[in-house]
């Protein structure tokens, strides 16, 4: 598996002291900072607790698909001219 991920300049830089001083890889510092919770800041965290559901609040109950698809796997993997069809 691979994964890209976008960190900002200072962190990064930070990091890769850190790196430097305990003689290991950018990656092992930021797979062992996400671990223990200390990669991001208070805008990217989550607060954990519960959903309270519903998360989208319609109008009116009805069906959360379109009328035409009777199936979601065919809807989900459908190509675009088959969901132009739909509309």
């Amino acid at each position: 598996m691979q994964l890209t991920v976008d960190i900002p300049e200072p962190l990064y830089s930070e990091m890769s002291s850190q790196a430097q001083r305990e003689s290991k890889s950018i990656e092992e510092v930021f797979i062992q900072r996400a671990a223990s919770g200390q990669v991001g800041n208070s805008e990217t965290h989550v607060k954990s607790g519960r959903v309270k559901l519903p998360l989208i609040i319609g109008g009116e109950p009805g069906p959360l698909l379109h009328p035409g698809v009777v199936n979601l796997n065919d809807f989900m993997f459908a190509t675009d001219d088959e969901l132009e069809d739909l509309t």
